[in-house]
């Protein structure tokens, strides 16, 4: 039988856990992102942000429910860029972002079509002026995302004006991220 010293102490010691966060009960999440960069027929780069430092993973698939590939980078930072190599073109990738320690994004919007080989007809979304965050570009997004339901944006081009007053990272935040959040995660800008 364990004296009251020695269960004092065994609290204190779990208290002494929790309240220096030498345990992970709380993973760090995403602020930004994840969003894709320079995607090829063979690779994309997947980037994302997190709250508090951690090292960074990627898993992927060509199912939603069986993502059985992948890439990790040791070491922590709240930035997070992994490149996806050994793709097929022109085929559909499902993935989650995430840590060692587990999956902080994940689902059935995380998902991109590779860039095909040769001549294929590929679907292109300009848009220009896009920065104010408000309801003119959210009524954009809008009728655009009805408009292609169907069918994969393949190229996304923003032609200027992305973000007022961008002195900082928040009008990107606000007026890019916030406002196209879905299409960052499904096609490289």
């Amino acid at each position: 039988m364990k004296s009251l010293f020695s269960c004092l102490t065994e609290i204190a010691f779990i208290g002494f856990l929790f309240t220096t966060g030498i345990q992970s009960a709380s993973a760090a999440q995403t602020v930004r992102g994840p969003y894709l960069q320079i995607k090829r027929p063979t690779n994309v780069i997947v980037r994302w942000r997190t709250d508090a430092p951690t090292d960074g993973r990627v898993q992927f698939g060509i199912s939603q429910t069986n993502l059985d590939r992948a890439v990790e980078m040791s070491g922590s930072r709240r930035n997070h860029e992994l490149t996806l190599g050994g793709l097929s073109p022109h085929t559909a990738y499902f993935y989650s972002v995430g840590s060692s320690t587990g999956v902080v994004a994940s689902g059935i919007d995380y998902r991109f079509v590779k860039a095909p080989i040769g001549s294929k007809p590929i679907q292109i979304w300009a848009i220009g002026d896009s920065g104010t965050g408000d309801t003119g570009p959210a009524s954009v997004r809008n009728a655009y995302t009805n408009y292609s339901r169907s069918r994969y944006t393949d190229v996304w081009l923003m032609l200027g004006d992305n973000a007022d007053n961008a002195y900082s990272d928040a009008p990107f935040d606000a007026a890019g991220f916030g406002m196209f959040l879905e299409m960052f995660r499904q096609t490289a800008l």
